[in-house]
């Protein structure tokens, strides 16, 4: 009846759960700032441009954000790892 034709429509509104993002990629997108159309260059780009900032070297003077550099590097290598498998 109507609320069979309801659920159907509500259905086809939807889309697929191929389509999509996961999660994890959506983040990984967010923390390299770019969008979830980026290219492999574009990705591999906004990796580059992070590490250069973020690379635990560049505050050997100071423990404190040494350590919260090498987090962030951790999570920009993770997030560049599960993009590279989709781009």
């Amino acid at each position: 009846g109507q609320r069979a034709n309801e659920q159907y429509q509500y259905r086809q509104e939807q889309p697929p759960p191929s389509q999509q993002p996961a999660p994890e990629i959506e983040q990984a997108c967010a923390l390299l700032g770019v969008p979830m159309s980026a290219n492999a260059a574009e990705i591999k780009r906004a990796y580059r441009d992070l590490i250069e900032v973020w690379h635990p070297d560049r505050f050997a003077h100071n423990e404190r954000l040494r350590h919260k550099a090498e987090e962030m590097t951790k999570r920009l290598n993770a997030a560049y790892q599960r993009l590279k498998l989709v781009a």
